[in-house]
């Protein structure tokens, strides 16, 4: 890849002048080697699959899967070869986003930038760090990306060595004498897996860090039902809130993985079906603290969610006031609530808290892995969102009729 960099002239020039040029990042050796790692590491994937469950073979006969171990066996040899290749070039490129100080951080400013590309990934910072090639929690990534390698190419010819390789035998005959061939089959197919997440991650980082891309955390945190006509670029914590045109938030909150959990998000929607002049309805998930910066400087905020069932059999629907909403009185019904209370907490302490609050709230028949509610949750959702038109009304808010 290529990455932008800015380049001074004079040192007078302002920021938003300075001219781009492009930086190669990483050599030919490095682009080749990383492409066929791919498409080794899916040839693999897919082969080591079928021998450890050939049940799953398109055809069971013997002579298919003599070909599919003589695949996989070919391409452990290259992938071998790939791996060892790389290496050495981490001392023998003279491309310095290529060595091995660019994985392992010797220095202090590396180390530092860990920290850094952690609260990037964890949504904490707006933008990545401002670093070219890897940045330094990513090197470290491929530190042990490549860890995990040396100890997949070390089980597999483990397990070569059992299927009558003599050489294989020889180089790994000690390794069986320490771990039980069941734990070393399980190591191997298990890395194999970690593989598998990390390119998952890996695709959506380069996504993420596309030359052009500003990340935002909207775009992950929230799913907007009620968009406002504008947005205003947000600066601080409280400028947030204050920012936007709507002054009453209506937020649903909870885990529609969870059956009955996701009350308050599936209420949320089902108030959004008309637009409520001075209402913004947001689906906060389980966001929790990552709430705060949407619920700050708001005049008032209703959260519709599921409550403990201290406050009644499956299926009742109640209001809770603003006092105990703040201290979380009954509210905690799992995990996420008591991330909305730190919100409206962090917000108290930076002096931009709502000025009304308020929770329609249902208690759960049903809190299992299960996507959608139970009976006697659906049946009720319509009655919690008659309780949020009547909180809002009593806020003065004008709800349409058939809102």
């Amino acid at each position: 890849m290529t990455a932008p960099a800015r380049r001074r002239e004079g040192g007078t020039a302002p920021a938003a002048q300075e001219d781009l040029v492009k930086v190669r990042v990483w050599d030919l050796p490095v682009r080749v080697v990383h492409w066929l790692l791919v498409g080794s590491i899916a040839v693999l994937s897919v082969t080591g699959f079928l021998i450890a469950d050939p049940v799953l073979s398109p055809a069971p006969a013997s002579e298919w899967v003599t070909w599919v171990k003589a695949i996989h066996a070919f391409t452990a040899y290259v992938f071998i070869a790939l791996i060892l290749a790389r290496v050495i070039w981490l001392f023998r490129s003279r491309n310095r986003w290529c060595r091995w100080k660019q994985w392992i951080p010797v220095t202090r400013e590396r180390r530092h930038g860990i920290i850094e590309s952690l609260r990037f990934y964890l949504f904490f910072d707006r933008e990545p760090p401002p670093v070219v090639g890897h940045n330094p929690l990513a090197g470290l990534a491929y530190t042990v990306l490549y860890l995990m390698f040396g100890v997949e190419i070390l089980t597999g010819v483990a397990l070569w060595g059992v299927q009558g390789e003599h050489w294989a035998a020889t180089l790994t005959g000690w390794l069986l004498l320490v771990v039980p061939l069941q734990v070393v089959r399980f190591v191997h197919h298990l890395i194999m897996w970690v593989i598998c997440a990390f390119l998952i991650h890996h695709v959506y980082s380069a996504w993420a860090h596309r030359p052009g891309r500003r990340f935002r955390r909207h775009d992950l945190d929230l799913l907007r039902l009620q968009v406002p006509a504008e947005e205003t670029p947000v600066s601080s914590a409280c400028d947030a809130g204050r920012g936007a045109p709507a002054p009453v938030l209506v937020l649903g909150i909870g885990n529609e993985l969870l059956c009955d959990d996701g009350a308050g998000v599936l209420a949320a929607r089902r108030l959004a079906a008309r637009p409520i002049p001075g209402v913004d309805i947001l689906d906060g998930g389980t966001l929790g603290l990552l709430l705060m910066p949407y619920i700050a400087g708001r005049l008032a905020v209703l959260v519709l969610d599921a409550v403990s069932e201290a406050h009644g059999a499956p299926g009742d629907v109640v209001v809770i006031g603003d006092r105990d909403v703040r201290r979380g009185h009954g509210v905690r019904a799992t995990a996420h609530d008591i991330g909305l209370v730190d919100a409206l907490s962090a917000a108290e302490l930076a002096g931009c808290a709502p000025e009304r609050l308020a929770l329609v709230g249902m208690v759960p028949d049903q809190i299992t892995e299960h996507w959608g509610l139970s009976p006697v949750a659906d049946r009720r959702v319509g009655a919690m969102v008659d309780a949020a038109r009547e909180v809002l009304a009593g806020w003065g808010v004008e709800v349409p009729a058939d809102a």
